[in-house]
């Protein structure tokens, strides 16, 4: 008797469990599968079954397991068979959407909503918060200078006012947002220098980022279409001698025979390489740039040379019409005050020795008078 009870109880547990067994749909081939399934814009997306099921069943269930989706077949993806992974056309990771991926086992469809969602905030790659750039910039675009990383596009927009017409530091907030709507901020200040002004070192910042016109020339090659198109200004010792630009001018030669027919009128010409311009307005003692950029930085080298230098720059044109700027370096006699006269070739405006005749009284007229009375 006790024998059978205890095969009874048995067969009843066995009966039991396999009635909450069947319950779950694995006696009807029933896998459990999530129903939906988050991604971070970036990570990898795996189409594998064994990535969307709840419990890993052994590997003969995994091999009768197969997964549909417009994932694996339509063209705007790239599926990786071998790896089971896919990402965005063109790209190597999947663009944020709502997908549909369907688990197939035993005759019965197991549907997930796949989702990839960008939760991470765009960060600033640029190395100073600084800008400097020539009154009057027209149009400044600050994607050129302070740059992001994001999986996603990303817009800038500027919290805060400046006048590129007037000289002076402008303190702004700079806000990226990514397509997400995820954004970061950044404190910089847009500081501008104007023409034919003496920038002294006290009106620089250490690491300044100068952009560069090179960007907007329509001849720049293919080749330098990839690189960054600031330049920055460094924050050690190094020195140069502002005298030799980095960009050389080519001015015609003198001794060169350019005798022309009279009979047929000349045609003015750009070359494709402006550097072969001549400038004939040249102003005496200044060196010539092609780009804000490289005169600031030689500018600002010599201003390391002492406390004392002080540069300024004239904007002008070559003969051929493109534009250029001319750079003027001097020393002070003294730190002036703030409001000590300048003069752009002298440097700043100083009594000669002995001549003293601003502080000392006239005598003349008093000796005169004693001599008369004797």
């Amino acid at each position: 008797m006790k024998l059978k009870k205890l095969l009874s109880s048995l067969a009843g547990a066995v009966l039991i469990s396999q009635c909450l067994f069947g319950c779950s749909g694995n006696s009807k081939g029933d896998l459990k599968v999530v129903s939906t399934k988050t991604v971070e814009l970036g990570e990898p997306v795996s189409l594998k079954a064994s990535d969307y099921l709840l419990e890993q069943p052994s590997q003969t269930v995994l091999d009768e397991i197969t997964v549909d989706s417009d994932l694996k077949t339509d063209s705007k993806y790239n599926y990786n068979a071998f790896s089971e992974t896919v990402s965005t056309a063109n790209k190597d990771f999947l663009e944020t959407g709502s997908y549909t991926i369907t688990l197939n086992y035993k005759g019965q469809k197991y549907p997930v909503a796949l989702t990839v969602k960008d939760t991470v905030m765009p960060e600033f790659v640029s190395p100073a918060a600084v800008v400097t750039i020539p009154k009057g910039t027209a149009n400044f675009d600050f994607s050129k200078v302070y740059r992001t990383t994001d999986k996603d596009s990303v817009t800038l927009s500027v919290d805060g006012d400046f006048d590129v017409n007037k000289v002076g530091a402008y303190p702004i907030t700079l806000i990226a947002t990514d397509k997400s709507g995820n954004s970061n901020s950044l404190e910089v200040t847009i500081n501008v220098v104007g023409n034919n002004t003496p920038i002294k070192s006290t009106d620089q910042f250490d690491n300044e980022l100068v952009p560069s016109e090179s960007d907007d020339d329509s001849q720049a090659s293919d080749a330098n279409a990839n690189q960054q198109d600031y330049t920055t200004i460094p924050d050690d010792n190094t020195t140069t001698d502002p005298s030799n630009p980095t960009t050389d001018v080519t001015l015609p030669d003198p001794d060169d025979d350019q005798t022309t027919d009279p009979s047929t009128p000349s045609t003015p010409t750009v070359p494709n390489n402006p550097t072969a311009c001549g400038i004939s307005n040249q102003p005496a003692g200044t060196s010539v740039y092609r780009t804000f950029s490289d005169l600031y930085s030689a500018g600002t080298n010599w201003n390391k040379q002492s406390p004392n230098n002080y540069f300024y720059y004239l904007e002008g044109v070559d003969d051929c019409g493109n534009k250029v700027y001319f750079l003027t370096t001097g020393t002070q006699e003294l730190i002036p005050g703030p409001d000590a006269p300048v003069n752009p070739g002298q440097g700043v405006t100083q009594p000669s020795e002995g001549d003293d005749t601003s502080t000392q009284p006239d005598m003349s007229e008093d000796i005169h008078n004693a001599q008369s009375d004797e």
